[in-house]
This record gives structure tokens, sequence and C-alpha cells, in this order.
């Protein structure tokens, strides 16, 4: 069990404490006290850019949506924390019930690229579990892995137990019920029953016998399980989609609500592993898009929003499902991005619709910089389709544009690459003829070829010809474009691994014990360190980057995504001779032996076909959480008290009347003022003061609290605290103000707020404050409790003077055992803020002693601030005292 005062001091040796103390809100849906099976779901990335992983938070819906289930999470920590847990004898714990590791029964591992692989030792260390599949007996839980780059599962393959290949929405149950019902089995028993499982992968049940840098042989040592086919989803309306966000109380990397409106690609880019791998397309219905993003958007209180697949605009029905959400959402202070685009499928309805909520950036990938080249990696787009597309985006209102690009492409010449600026160029010119100040940027990435890829075979540069490449595009540098080259070891990294074998396994323990022993964050990548822990595994960087032959067994040749290797090698052969291959889902098949046009097939909507897929008489989408609900006997049909937040409806069918116009108009001020008290301690107090307002916002959003905006793009709600406290310190009067756009009943208010609060966050009263009055005007100061070790006592060397009164004597009520110490401050005392003195007397009105080594400190506002209690308490007692907590007591009003 991990001690109260591992949390109580966290925010003194870390610079992020709320990344590792959970209390978000919807933070776990089954709280089933006595599951039969326990997950912890594990991103082995920091907390900001695993809360903005979509697949984490479907499958934690799935999981605790099953009675029998719960599911946690985890994540990697920066090497402050590292640190303060290995010296406080800490191992990785869930963040919803600070359970450590060891105790639950599979521990899931996600893997969303190869720069994550070296992670799973980072977790693994942290939870104080053995490196190796087979370290490990029954006393461990079953390490299992999955994600979008397990294709070649095999560098890491001896870390993991099991490793789920393809979609997981099905599978995860499955194997959760598998485990279930071999609790009472040995592991190796556990691993036969999983690997009856389609797509699940036992690496211990293979074997592999190698010729050089080569492999010679692969061994199955279970009979009919020689290969591992890839798990589909063959309907993405049958899918779960979350909409009980966990929603996080800081900034994530990618700070929205996300819906996935399409699963798969088949527009063939020769690069592109996910266009092979995520095969075949599989289009979401509009009408479980927008319910799902109503939803969501109410649950979560979020302001932004994104339509998430390989291609957005691939989606058939885009523009009037734009065209249906965009309106609303800018009337209800919500952004909607469209995370992938490409050229050729922006029209000029998504650029004018996306322009009313988003002008801030735009993101086009042409990959290539000839149409020569396009054909050599079948992007199947032109120069023509980049610079009319990027000539709508600046006429609609941007003033910027990113640009992605990549070199090494096989045949690739000199003027290919210098075409790459050259386009750039051309776009940065088109771009100032609307706005002198539009900025382009440009990004160039090095091709790592990826397993099942036409490219799978590719070799890659070395360093002199990468810098050659470099070199090439620098010296056509100039200021109308902004450049970033991708470094050439973070290039090399991924491609020593992507395409490696079991051996590499070696490598990874040996560099992980490297970076630590160095003091290094897990994610820091050093490419001298990295050659030598290969070097010494007897591996060669130029075999594992090195072209490969045709008839080569590949490490991943067992792993079946349903893309034959045949067809694979024909559209390499095309690629060289520059032969484009036809988007199957919009014309004949291609051969790829996918799909068997029964359950597997593409599933494509068109634009005409929207209206009536919005008509449809289908149910309406069945969320895990209203399973949930359905189970404990919950009334779904019960309207909620809370009125709807974001009503979406057909914007097509929108005429707004004189009285809604004026609505919108009003919705632009700030029509009613209230304030608001509210109790903040653990695990709330670990929150920044930035983060603390954004919560502060969804908790009102939740409610249904209609809070007023700023105007322009970064749009801020009229929330406000007053002189926010110091990280780590606790609160029980935290005095806040907002605006709304209408009035709200405060009698009702207060438990809708506390329903839809996080953890640590109480409201305790409401009210309208008249006229819009500053209350700040009437607020005088703070009172806290300070408890400071070691014991102070009446002949401490206070810098202050002291006398004892007894407030009793003229109380004949008072109880004469009621003593209170008051501190009198010597009136030529100060304190130091930013190299300037100031009188203590002016800042504290009184200090009493109300025990041994507990202190009320009662500090009130001068002319300028209000200090700070740790200045004051270090003014009083030195540097020499240490303070186990403050706690801020109340407001003080005049």
């Amino acid at each position: 069990m991990i001690k109260n005062s591992f949390f109580k001091n966290l925010d003194k040796h870390v610079m992020k404490p709320i990344r590792y103390v959970g209390g978000e809100h919807n933070n776990i849906f089954n709280k089933n006290k006595n599951p039969k099976l326990s997950w912890l779901l594990c991103y082995p990335g920091f907390y900001e850019v695993g809360m903005s992983n979509l697949g984490l938070k479907i499958l934690y819906s799935i999981l605790n949506g099953d009675s029998d289930i719960s599911a946690e999470r985890a994540f990697a920590v920066g090497e402050d924390m590292y640190s303060y847990m290995k010296e406080s004898g800490v191992s990785l714990y869930s963040l919803e019930t600070k359970k450590d590791v060891k105790n639950f029964d599979i521990l899931g591992i996600t893997l969303q690229s190869e720069q994550t692989f070296g992670s799973v030792l980072h977790i693994l260390d942290l939870a104080d579990i053995p490196f190796y599949s087979w370290e490990r007996d029954d006393s461990y839980p079953l390490v299992i892995g999955g994600g979008p780059s397990v294709f070649n599962p095999d560098p890491v393959a001896d870390f993991f137990d099991a490793i789920l290949i393809g979609d997981g929405e099905e599978a995860i149950l499955e194997i959760s019920r598998a485990i279930i019902n071999s609790k009472k089995l040995s592991k190796k028993e556990k691993l036969l029953e999983l690997s009856k499982i389609d797509g699940v992968y036992v690496p211990s049940f293979f074997e592999f016998e190698y010729n050089g840098a080569k492999i010679s042989k692969r061994v199955a040592l279970v009979e009919n399980y020689t290969k591992i086919k890839k798990r589909i989803i063959p309907d993405m309306n049958a899918t779960v989609i979350p909409t009980e966000y966990i929603t996080a109380n800081t900034a994530l990397i990618h700070d929205r609500v996300g819906i996935e409106i399409q699963r798969g690609c088949t527009r063939g880019c020769r690069f592109c592993q996910a266009g092979v791998t995520y095969r075949p397309v599989r289009q979401r219905e509009p009408k479980y898009i927008k319910e799902a993003l109503e939803k969501s958007l109410q649950n979560s209180g979020m302001e932004s929003a994104g339509l998430l697949s390989l291609s957005a605009g691939d989606y058939g029905c885009i523009d009037p499902l734009l065209r249906d959400l965009l309106g609303e959402m800018e009337e209800m202070n919500v952004s909607l991005s469209l995370p992938s685009l490409r050229t050729e499928s922006i029209t000029d309805e998504m650029i004018r619709e996306v322009a009313k909520v988003r002008k801030s950036g735009f993101t086009l990938a042409p990959e290539a910089g000839t149409d020569r080249m396009r054909k050599v990696i079948n992007k199947g787009n032109s120069e023509e389709n980049l610079l009319e597309s990027v000539n709508r985006i600046f006429q609609a209102g941007w003033d910027h544009l990113k640009l992605y690009f990549m070199m090494g492409f096989p045949t690739e010449r000199e003027e290919d690459l210098k075409a790459i600026m050259w386009l750039a160029k051309k776009c940065s010119s088109i771009a100032r003829r609307y706005n002198r100040k539009a900025k382009v940027d440009l990004s160039v990435n090095l091709l790592v070829p990826k397993p099942f890829t036409p490219f799978q075979w590719v070799g890659m540069p070395d360093y002199e010809t990468y810098q050659a490449m470099r070199n090439t595009l620098y010296h056509m540098k100039n200021s109308s474009v902004s450049m970033n080259i991708a470094y050439y070891k973070d290039a090399m990294h991924d491609g020593t691994v992507s395409r490696a074998d079991r051996r590499l396994s070696a490598v990874f323990v040996d560099y992980y014990w490297k970076n630590i022993e160095k003091k290094r964050v897990f994610e820091f990548f050093d490419l001298i360190d990295w050659e030598e822990s290969i070097e010494k595994s007897g591996l060669k960087i130029s075999d594992l980057i090195g072209e490969k032959d045709k008839d080569d067994i590949l490490p991943f040749d067992h792993i079946d995504t349903g893309v034959s290797k045949s067809f694979l090698w024909r559209e390499y052969q095309k690629a060289l001779s520059e032969e484009i291959t036809e988007d199957c889902s919009l014309g004949d098949c291609q051969g790829c032996s996918l799909c068997d046009f029964s359950k597997i097939k593409n599933i494509t909507f068109k634009k005409e076909d929207y209206q009536s897929l919005m008509d449809s008489e289908k149910n309406s989408l069945i969320f895990i959480e209203d399973k949930i609900k359905k189970e404990q006997n919950i009334n779904l049909d019960e309207k909620s008290e809370n009125p709807e937040y974001f009503p979406l409806q057909n914007r097509s069918e929108i005429e707004y009347t004189k009285s809604q116009q004026e609505a919108l108009r009003r919705a632009k001020g700030r029509n009613h003022k209230y304030f608001t008290s509210v109790k903040k301690v653990f695990p709330a107090n670990m929150m920044s003061q930035l983060d603390f307002l954004q919560t502060l916002t969804r908790i009102f959003r939740r409610a249904s609290i209609p809070i007023s905006y700023t105007e322009g793009f970064n749009k801020r709600a009229y929330v406000g605290v007053y002189y926010p406290l110091s990280l780590g310190i606790e609160s029980l009067d935290e005095a806040i103000e907002f605006f709304t756009i209408d009035p709200i009943d405060v009698t009702s208010i207060i438990n809708k707020l506390n329903e839809n609060s996080v953890e640590g966050v109480e409201f305790l009263e409401l009210y309208e404050l008249e006229n819009k009055k500053e209350l700040n005007l009437n607020l005088k100061g703070f009172i806290y409790e300070v408890v400071l070790e070691p014991e102070i006592s009446t002949d401490s060397p206070f810098n202050l003077n002291f006398i004892e009164k007894n407030h009793s004597h003229n109380n004949e009520n008072s109880n004469s055992s009621e003593l209170s110490k008051l501190l009198v401050i010597n009136p030529d005392q100060t304190f130091i803020r930013k190299e300037k003195k100031y009188k203590l007397v002016e800042s504290v009105e009184s200090v009493e002693k109300i025990g041994e080594n507990i202190f009320n400190i009662s500090i009130i506002k001068n002319n300028t601030f209000i200090a700070h209690p740790e200045e004051i308490i270090k003014a009083i007692w030195g540097e020499s005292r240490v303070i186990i907590s403050i706690l801020k007591i109340k407001n003080i009003f005049i």
C-alpha cells in the first residue's frame, strides 16, 4: 500500500504531479469491488500523450462495460518521478485505485510506434516485473501487448506473454473470458487457451534459427499454430464508441473529443503501413457519428472535437456531415478539426465549413515533390491538386500551412528533392497573395521501410547519403518557408527496429540500462549508445536497415494481415516502373487477397446517401455506458434533469428566427455574474492554475451552465479564481467568479456542479453578484493552517515577539481551558519578493498557535499584492523549518 506521505509530498519532487494522481471525471465506469478479472491498461508514454489515445479509451470502456471485469490505467513517468518512486520504494500503480501493478491479473501495454518499444522496459522496471516472459511465473500478471505497431512484434516479443494482432474491440473480451475460465491453470496452459483465439500471438510458441543476419528457419511449437491472422471488425457501426470520456485535469497533446468516422484506407500509398494493416475501408454511418459526438461533448465538457480516420476527406459523407455539425459547434464554442486530409480530397465546401471554427493552421501531406515520384509512391495527387487546394485554403482565411514530405524513396533523384523546396515556395507565394504575414512550414522525414508495405524490401541510406540529401534542401532554403528535416538518429532508431527479429530484445535491454545509468529520461535516444548495444548483441546496423531479397524469410512472415506477400512484391515492381494502382474502394478489386466480399469488404458511402442514412429507422447507437446502466436497472427513458447542452440537428433544416438571431448575438456578451466557493483538496491540489481553470470550465459545461466566452479564435471562458494558490496547497474555501449568457437557478445548480465535478473539487455555495460588482474589492485576505516539523515551542527562535493571551478572561461562557497563543509581529520584520523588501506587518494580520506545531496565519491584502503563505512562513521561522502542510481555511471579506 502506498503511504499517504508519498502523494502529499509529490509536488515537492516532480515537475507535473497532476500526471500521477488520477481523480478525473469519468475515470472508471465499473466500480465492481470483486471483479473476476482485473486489467491494467498501460500506455508506455507520458500521461498527456497516452490520454490522447482513442484506442485506450475504447478498450477501457469495453472492459469496464462487463460486470465481471475491471480496468484501470497507468502511464510512463518522467525522470523526476522515476527517481522519487525508486527512493520511496513505490512501484508503478494504477491511477484509479493506486493499486500495485503486480496485483492485477493482466498488464496490457499498447504499442503505437517503434518509438514506444523501448518504453516497455521502462514500464516493467517501474512495476518490478522481470523483463523476459520466461522469467515470470504464475505470481506475476500476464503481460499482453497490442496496438498499431505490433504487426512486426518480434523485436519486443520476448517481453510479452501474448500479443493481439489487429482490431481489439471483440478480441479483448474473448481474451478476458479465456483467462477467467483458466485462472486455476498454469501459465503455459493459459497461453495455450489464448492461442486458440483468432489474432492472438503467443511468442513462446515459436522458435527461430539464424544464418548470419538472416532467418534460416521458423519453427511452430504448437500444432496447427503456424500463422496468426489479424483480427478485423467487419462493420464499424457495430463497435463501441466511448462517450463518457475520461476528461483529463490537464492539457493533453490532442485535447479533444475524438470520434472515429472510418477505419482503413485503400489508397495504396506504397510507404504506408496503416494503408495495408487497417484494410478494408469501413465507414461509420453519419447518424452514429453525430449521436456519439453530441453525447461525448455533453459528458466531457470539452471545447474541441476531431473527426478521426487515416484520411477524413475520404469519408463519403464528409461535406453534408460538416454542414450539419459546424454551425451548432461554433455557436456552442466547440471547435472541430479534421486531423488528416489529402490534397485531392479537399473540397470548397469542406474548406468553407471548417473555416467557420478553425483558421489557425491547415495541414497537407503531398509526400513527394514531383508527379513522377508521386507515381512511384502511388500517392494519387498532382502538383495542380496541391496548388489549387492551397489557393482555396488561404482564400478562405487561413494564415498558416504545414506541408509534410518524405525523402529516401526508391528511384529518387536530385531533381525530386529540389522539387520539394520549389513546391513549398510556390505555396508560400500563393499564401502571401492573400496575407503578407502568412506562414508555410515544411517538414521532411526520411523514409523508414515498414513491414507489410511494398517498400519492406527497400534499404535505407547511410549517414553520408542522408547528409547530401539534407544539404540539397538547405541550399535552396529562403525566408519564405520555414523548414524542419527529421534527425537521422530518429530515423535510424525506427529503421533498425521496424524489420528486426527477436535478437533485438537483448539490444533493448542493454540500451535501457545504459539510459538508467546515465540518468536519462526513457524517451531520450542516443544513436552512439544504440549502435554499441547492437554491436554487442552480434548484429550490424547495416544488416538491419539494408535491402532485403525477395525470397528472404522476414521476421514477420508468420503474421497474416490478409494482404498477400506476392501482392506487395507486385506493388514494389510497379513502383520501380512508375505505375499507378487504383483505389479499390472507388473501382475494381486490385487482388490484394484480403476481402472475401461477404463478411470482409469495403463499406463506403456517397454524399447523396447522407439524408437517407440520417433518416434511417435503425435504432440509436447503444453506448457502453447505457449498457451498464441497464444492467443496474436504471431507467434509460427518464429524462435527465440537465437540459441538453449540445443539441445537434441537421443544419440544412435550420432557419433562424429574429429571436434566435438575438440569442446568438446575446451569447457573445457577459450578462450574468456569479460567485461560488469551492473546496479544493487532493488530488485536485496537484493541478496548475491553468489546469484548474480549464477543469472548472468543463465542469460548468457538463452541468449545462451557459458560460460566456471571449471573442476571437482562441476563445476563453469567463471564469476566474481570486488570488490562485501555489501548486500543492489545499483549500477549504476558494473564491471563483464566472459569467453566463442566461441566468441560472442558484438553488439547484450546486448539486449539478458536484455531480459533474472531479475528485477533490466540491462546490459549497453559489450566488449571483448584483450589478456585476467586483468581489475583489471586498476581499480582505485569507486564513491558512500551517503544520510545521520539528515541533515549535515557546522557546523556539521566532523572528518576532511572542505574547501569550487568554481570550477567555472577558467571556463568561468560555471554557477556561480554551487558550489561544498569538504571535505578535515585530514591526521591523521583512520578507523579500523579487529582490524587493516588504514589511511583514503589512501582509499578516495575525499568527495564532492552535497546537504543538500547528498555526493559523491570517494574510491580508496590501495595496499591491497578497503574500504567499510560503513567504510568510520563511520570514517568521526561517528556512530551517520543514513545512508538513499548508491548508487554506477561509477567505476574509470586509
